[in-house]
């Protein structure tokens, strides 16, 4: 994989900060989340957060874009720059307890194998939190079902980036397959009107127009991204 791909894309792309993974975190805060890897680690905002907030003994990130991985490394023990893609990144790494791959696995061209050496760096036990855009997302199928065309963008789940699409079924596949134990799923919703007045004045409002429109809409229309949470077991061959 080239960085040379994201040349063009905004500083803030590599600077979110992934706080909806909290309901996965395999602890809660003020408790020991212990070695962790991030594949993708932008400049660290992520990590910024879970050191902040939660116990990390040793975090180590893999970053493809140089300026990025050098921002990073105020943040994490260990900066990798190159691409997750690479065996030989991954290829001597110690055991780590948790593993974050958010939003990184669509930008590969083979997330699988990726996954799968994922796996091979979990100590038994351990847990991998995973995210990827829903292609299903009604702002992706409507235009296709009205006009029979979509169109990649800078960012966003046609990201021109981007080189697999998911939906709910192939992105719990993708792990799996790896043999990995998907223990819990999250939807992160996002639905349009509901970033404008009246539901941005109140919450309780909010509320109830996320839960009536969860209900309404079939579920792959209104899910914006998966995240989900995979174990690898306890066995000698898990």
């Amino acid at each position: 994989m080239d960085h040379s791909a994201y040349a063009d894309k905004d500083p803030a792309y590599f600077r979110h900060r992934r706080t909806e993974i909290a309901p996965l975190l395999p602890a809660g805060p003020g408790q020991p989340l212990g070695r962790v890897l991030e594949l993708g680690c932008g400049s660290g905002a992520t990590m910024a957060w879970l050191r902040t907030t939660y116990g990390v003994t040793h975090a180590t990130g893999i970053e493809l874009v140089p300026a990025s991985a050098a921002a990073a490394r105020a943040t994490f023990d260990d900066v990798i720059a190159g691409s997750v893609e690479d065996p030989a990144i991954l290829q001597d790494m110690p055991e780590f307890d948790l593993i974050l791959a958010l939003d990184v696995l669509e930008h590969l061209a083979d997330p699988a194998a990726t996954v799968g050496r994922m796996r091979r760096l979990l100590r038994a036990g351990g847990a991998c939190i995973v995210s990827l855009p829903n292609v299903g997302h009604y702002t992706v199928a409507l235009p296709l079902l009205a006009t029979g065309r979509w169109r990649y963008a800078d960012e966003g789940i046609l990201d021109a980036t981007h080189l697999r699409f998911f939906d709910a079924p192939g992105a719990r596949a993708l792990l799996e397959d790896a043999g990995l134990a998907v223990d819990r799923v999250e939807d992160v919703s996002r639905i349009g009107f509901l970033t404008f007045p009246p539901f941005t004045l109140s919450r309780r409002l909010r509320w109830y127009g996320v839960r009536a429109a969860q209900m309404l809409l079939p579920r792959h229309l209104h899910v914006y991204q998966f995240l989900m949470r995979g174990r690898r077991g306890d066995g000698p061959d898990a």
